[in-house]
């Protein structure tokens, strides 16, 4: 049916209770109204959420059966533009053989948190040695690490494009406390000047061999569930 407010307010309360997410309305008809309120809260929110207008037609060539026409009627600020460039840089690169073994690895890692885990949600995997998740607070994130010079992987905290080091200091006060509920010690980076904190834990990992890459997702879970456990309620009050 036309697009109505009952609609509109299903998906705020969808939107409110997600850390990252992509709304998409389909409808027939789409009100003036309705469209400005989808560019709206594409004006005033962060990269994490993205809403989709689409209006639907179906189509049909003589007797064929009618199939589906998808119309963007509204979209995400500069969207278009930024998916073309990102599309345009990933195919237009040559990756080195340790973005292959750093991309092949995130989709793995998709794959296993996709099947396993209810609290942890994954972003499209791409060729880098970092891997973000949301934690529910601007400015904030969980983070997966690899690194296959040195051979370790890492899971850990981080504040980011801030010079306010508050939070991590707020954390670091609660360090022993953190630290007994997690389990195990972690490695506190102040940043040292730079626009970012990180509270990470790291192991030995050798990503050569795909065979242990299994071991590797369970720890790597394992521990964004923790880390999100023990930061998730702190960062938000």
């Amino acid at each position: 049916d036309k697009t109505d407010h009952k609609h509109l307010g299903q998906l705020m309360t969808y939107a409110a209770g997600l850390d990252t997410v992509t709304i998409i309305w389909i409808s027939k008809e789409f009100t003036d109204e309705h469209r400005a309120a989808l560019d709206w809260l594409n004006e005033i929110s962060n990269i994490e959420f993205r809403f989709f207008g689409l209006e639907i037609e179906l189509w049909k060539i003589g007797d064929s059966l009618p199939a589906p026409k998808f119309n963007i009627v509204c979209n995400p600020n500069d969207w278009s533009r930024r998916i073309k460039k990102n599309n345009r840089d990933f195919s237009e690169s040559v990756l080195q053989p340790a973005k292959i073994v750093q991309l092949k690895f995130w989709m793995g890692l998709k794959d296993h948190i996709e099947e396993n885990s209810a609290v942890i949600r994954p972003r499209a995997p791409r060729p880098q040695h970092w891997a973000n998740f949301g934690i529910g607070k601007v400015g904030t994130k969980l983070v997966a690490l690899v690194n296959t010079r040195d051979k370790t992987i890492a899971v850990g905290f981080e504040t980011f494009d801030t010079d306010d080091k508050s939070l991590f200091e707020s954390l670091f006060n609660q360090k022993g406390e953190i630290e007994d509920e997690m389990g195990f010690e972690l490695n506190w980076d102040s940043g040292d000047g730079r626009k970012f904190t990180r509270i990470s834990h790291h192991r030995h990992a050798d990503l050569d061999s795909d065979q242990e890459w299994e071991s590797h997702f369970i720890w790597v879970l394992e521990h964004l569930e923790k880390f999100n456990d023990a930061f998730r309620h702190r960062i938000k009050g």
